[in-house]
């Protein structure tokens, strides 16, 4: 059994990682890896992209500090491209397969550059809009299996896969209203052909705890959310200083659970 710490969205906010690392530590639990799914820094908000090596030196010395795992990850949205995760004592695990126990590994970070927006009921004539995504490591959606596919054909079908992305595949979670939350179609079309056991995403903050079988595949689908703390503009509610537990059996089956912060009291 593999047992792993996952978070997402750090976004340098390192009190609020610092917190979740402290009550992880409490737990007494010992982890095989940590996963991180994008989003070390905030490019695109506050941190210059040039700050990139102390924001990703820090978020390392950080988990070290509390929990004794190798970190693995895949770079966000807001996370420089050109950065390298290795250098910094974290596995990447972008575009590779990394074999752990029974279970493999596989990655992809960033963005597409933009998403389909559908019109809403009443303006149904109304032609879809393209919204632009901020961020710095934006990828187009056509490139997704050309780039992923010599790399996921190599796994042994009787191996239990994980996938690890920032963003998601395309109409696998509800968004706050009756649509389909929309996302990457190359990583949808990457979840139908290759159907892994687990699937692993960050980038939308809000809604935590959420996870979802896609039956078609049987996979288990699961948003991390964020470790920064925040309220829900929608709802009112607070969410962020999440983490996941997930406990992988040999066999392909996952326990999982998670903690809010905020509401511990």
């Amino acid at each position: 059994m593999l047992r792993i710490l996952a978070i997402s969205d750090i976004h340098a906010q390192f009190s609020e990682l610092e917190e979740i690392v402290e009550h992880v530590a409490n737990l007494n639990l010992q982890f095989d890896m940590i996963i991180v799914a994008g989003d070390f820094s905030a490019n695109t908000h506050e941190i210059p992209s040039q700050e990139n090596p102390q924001v990703l030196s820090r978020i390392v010395e950080v988990l070290e500090n509390g929990v004794v795992a190798p970190i693995y990850g895949v770079l966000g949205n807001d996370d420089d491209p050109s950065l390298d995760l290795e250098q910094y004592g974290i596995h990447s695990l972008e575009n590779k397969v990394i074999s752990i126990g029974n279970w493999n590994f596989v990655g992809w970070g960033g963005a597409p550059d933009y998403v389909i927006i559908p019109s809403p009921p009443e303006h149904l004539n109304e032609i879809p809009k393209k919204r632009e995504l901020d961020g710095v490591n934006l990828w187009k959606d056509d490139i997704v299996i050309p780039t992923m596919a010599p790399i996921l054909d190599k796994i042994p079908k009787n191996k239990p896969l994980c996938m690890v992305t920032h963003y998601h595949a395309d109409a696998v979670f509800p968004s706050r209203g009756r649509h389909p939350l929309l996302g990457s179609k190359g990583l949808k079309a990457v979840l139908v052909r290759y159907r892994p056991d687990l699937w692993l995403c960050g980038h939308i903050h809000p809604q935590v705890g959420f996870k979802n079988w896609f039956k078609p595949t049987q996979t288990l689908l699961i948003r991390v959310t964020c470790v920064k703390a925040d309220t829900d503009k929608f709802t009112g509610k607070p969410f962020g200083k999440v983490y996941w537990i997930l406990e992988l059996e040999d066999n392909g089956q996952v326990n999982t659970s998670f903690k809010m912060l905020s509401e511990v009291s």
